[in-house]
């Protein structure tokens, strides 16, 4: 997902709206990570995420900036779709899954 100065510009100007819609309503959004037809959808409105594996290696936890991680088992994620955030990963966590979407995905 190679992103030029015109992709980074409007991922900002998204995440600068979002952030002041969520501020000025005061209550954090709920964090979801939702499955459509087996393309898990992060949600864009709690800002970036990190991604890691459970100490049992059975799990992914998505942390948001803003709300509560969500746990889904690896078994059922095979494709992430990635849009307006940052996604922020171990590669190897993400070895052999499809990612998709406008959003950055950064490797640690």
């Amino acid at each position: 997902m190679a992103q030029n100065s015109k992709d980074v510009l409007f991922k900002s100007k998204v995440n600068n709206y979002i952030s002041e819609k969520v501020s000025q309503s005061g209550a954090v959004p709920l964090f979801t990570v939702t499955n459509n037809s087996g393309i898990h959808n992060i949600s864009k409105l709690n800002g970036d995420v990190s991604l890691s594996i459970d100490e049992q290696n059975e799990t992914y936890v998505f942390t948001p900036t803003r709300g509560d991680a969500v746990a889904i088992s690896l078994a059922y994620v095979t494709s992430i779709a990635v849009d307006f955030i940052t996604l922020n990963a171990d590669a190897e966590d993400l070895n052999g899954k499809n990612i998709t979407g406008s959003g950055i995905v950064n490797f640690g």
